[in-house]
């Protein structure tokens, strides 16, 4: 492994300072060569001279980590191979790990609210984190003490030992203290080991100890194959209500730990903050209730989970126990074989995982996401729904030639969709018919459009081609380009929106915005254009955003880290939201505790994070314009939205909702009668 010192260049990077060093790597401060913005950079402990096939894989795995958008998870923003030396560079955050101790037990439940919310995001997404301790997890403050961000480090990094010669017994017995006791047995880590380890690191944030301790690895494997964690009231008496919790996180079936790891955590924080009930409502019996007395069909007996996939094959304990020391190695080598990014292949996704996972609603037409496959209906007269016809259609009609579809996005007369991480576009005014491939894109994780232009994220870097002439293509011209052209301003893309003339992106945590600024739209406090990206002032830590026009007015909106929304531009509707119709060349504020924001075509809708929605802005009220956020009734449990105008379509408890007018069919629902309340779409494969 490459050494580095003070002063010198790795991999173009001017390296600053050794942060640390561990079983797996070394850290280092280094600054970006052109951005001049300091990263923390690692570098893996491992040589792979002339090893190719590594090589590859760790650009695969951290390809993946590197398309995880969440705010609880460090931002990857390059990677490579240097001097036979693996590295990526991430976000520098000015904080202390969980090691460093010193938190009240109030901010370790906030902690495990924070972390157990980013490992839920992750495992929807296939990606399993296989290494959470407490030196994985980041904890960065306000200059008034209070917590400002809790994030995770080190997304599948052990699995790297597993094609070298690098010993794993090393790496792996740090954090042997905190593996589920399935990895021990040799069976692919799944979203339940994720949460057995985070409630070890939790237990031992709470009581200075992790629940289990041993004076060798093999008697630690002993103990975490046949031992029953001791109650934490054995070491904080004052905390006996919570040993039902943990007795359930650490539970040695995977199965009857909590569904989902946020599960655990509300039940963990609802008790040290005090809150009715306690730890009874927090472990209720499987079939009743959750941690939140919602009734909950993931907590009946005969949910699937993602042990219930497949028949368990475990070993005999007594054989396994008996030969303890001669397996030590081989049972290290086989955990940190599965301690990678992503999803291996006998490992089903998590239960949790929606059947609905997309939606997005244009003027007249709309489309989804529905167990990996695109519909789309409404208004079809260039072959925007993407069924080979140009035909409407008022129910949902199968997008014809897509698999593993994991984002689509509708622009007026275009669509365009993300499958098999490729990038597929149709209809426009060229009709095109089916979904048509767009070359030279791979590993595409977003796309976003409009009809006149379109913006895609691949392989982290941003690529836009289309009309230019209020530069949108962020590319410093106006010159419009028929193929994807990189934006060489951004690199750790996560998120991208298009409109009609100017376009905003999600880079390194910071929204930018470039085109059009008529309005006010680029959030740059002026109202000139740019033709290159610029950052939206005043929004550090964003976590999602979401740009939109109104017939040559743009406006946008955002949602920061700690769940506050903002919006700026164009107010003649009210979609900004603070009560006036007068246009801000800055973010607003808006929300609090707010889950995501969406704005298009005048209207704005937002999910709070208890799944309520409000919408206002144009049309919403009767047709009549509302100029703050107003609760949408008779819907709850939403997971996404789309909004254009007044039409409006959400997914909620997984079902397909829409509203509005329905000219076109656009509702779904099988008429052309206008809907003003959410009214089910259903979905026929």
């Amino acid at each position: 492994m490459a050494q580095l010192d003070a002063g010198s260049t790795f991999a173009g990077y001017q390296v600053l300072a050794k942060l640390g060093a561990g079983g797996m790597g070394q850290v280092y401060l280094v600054e970006h060569p052109h951005l001049l913005r300091r990263e923390a950079m690692k570098v893996i402990s491992v040589t792979v001279a002339d090893n190719t096939e590594f090589q590859q894989r760790f650009i695969n795995e951290a390809r993946t980590v590197a398309s995880l958008n969440h705010p609880g998870i460090v931002a990857i923003h390059h990677y490579g191979v240097e001097k036979d030396s693996p590295w990526f560079t991430m976000t520098y955050l000015d904080g202390k790990d969980l090691t460093a101790g010193g938190l009240s037990d109030q901010e370790i439940g906030v902690v495990a609210l924070r972390t157990g919310e980013a490992l839920d995001y992750a495992h929807r997404h296939q990606v399993i984190h296989r290494d959470i301790k407490p030196a994985n997890i980041i904890v960065t403050r306000e200059t008034d003490g209070a917590i400002e961000q809790v994030v995770l480090l080190d997304f599948g990094i052990a699995k790297l030992a597993d094609s070298t010669s690098m010993t794993a017994t090393q790496a792996f017995i740090g954090t042997l203290a905190y593996a589920a006791p399935e990895m021990i047995d040799a069976e692919p880590a799944g979203p339940f080991s994720d949460q057995y380890a985070l409630a070890c690191s939790i237990y031992e944030l709470l009581t200075g100890a992790a629940p289990f301790e041993a004076p060798t690895p093999s008697a630690m494997m002993a103990a975490l194959l046949s031992k029953p964690a001791p109650p934490l009231s054995s070491r904080r008496p004052d905390l006996a209500a919570l040993d039902p919790v943990f007795e359930r996180a650490l539970a040695k079936d995977p199965t009857q730990r909590f569904p989902d790891c946020q599960s655990f955590a509300r039940a963990l924080a609802g008790v040290l903050a005090g809150s009715p009930g306690g730890a009874a409502s927090a472990v209720a019996p499987w079939g009743t209730t959750d941690p939140v007395g919602r009734s909950s069909e993931l907590l009946s007996p005969d949910a699937a989970t993602v042990e219930s996939h497949r028949p368990r094959r475990r070993r005999t304990r007594t054989v396994l126990l008996s030969a303890l020391a001669a397996l030590l190695v081989a049972a290290v080598a086989v955990v940190a074989t599965v301690a990678t990014v992503g999803r291996t292949d006998s490992t089903p996704p998590a239960a949790t995982t929606p059947t609905f996972t997309d939606v997005s609603t244009s003027v007249f037409s709309s489309c989804t996401v529905y167990e990996r496959a695109a519909y789309c209906w409404g208004q079809n007269d260039d072959g925007q729904l993407g069924d080979g016809t140009t035909t409407n259609r008022t129910t949902p009609t199968k997008v014809v030639g897509l698999t593993d579809v994991t984002d689509i996005a509708v622009g007026g007369s275009g669509t365009c969709a993300v499958a098999s991480k490729k990038a597929y576009c149709w209809g426009t005014a060229e009709q095109i018919l089916t979904p048509k491939e767009i070359p030279g894109l791979t590993n595409v994780t977003d796309i976003a459009t409009n009809s006149f232009s379109t913006c895609a994220i691949a392989d982290s870097f941003l690529y836009c081609w289309g009309s230019n002439s209020d530069g949108q293509l962020g590319d410093g011209t106006t010159t419009a380009r028929t193929a994807p052209t990189k934006v060489e301003a951004l690199s750790a893309v996560t998120q991208i929106s298009v409109t009609d003339d100017s376009t905003c992106a999600l880079a390194n945590g910071q929204a930018y915005c470039w085109g059009k600024n008529a309005s006010g739209q680029l959030g740059d406090g002026t109202t000139a254009m740019r033709a290159s990206p610029v950052e939206v002032k005043n929004l550090r830590y964003t976590a999602s955003l979401s740009a939109g026009s109104d017939w040559g007015k743009g406006s946008a909106c955002a949602r920061r880290a700690d769940y506050t929304a903002f919006c700026w531009g164009d107010n003649g509707s009210g979609q900004i939201g603070d009560g006036t119709t007068t246009n801000r060349l800055v973010p607003t504020q808006v929300l609090t505790d707010i889950a995501s924001i969406v704005t298009e075509g005048g209207s704005t809708c937002a999910i709070t994070r208890s799944g309520t929605l409000k919408c206002w802005g144009a049309d919403r009220n009767d047709y009549q314009d509302v100029t703050t956020p107003s609760d949408v009734r008779g819907i709850d449990g939403v997971t996404a939205v789309s909004v254009w105008n007044d039409n409006t379509c959400a997914i909620a408890h997984d079902k397909l909702f829409c509203w509005g007018p329905n000219s076109e069919g656009q509702i779904g629902d099988g008429t052309t009668q206008s809907r003003k309340v959410p009214t089910q779409v259903n979905v026929r494969p």
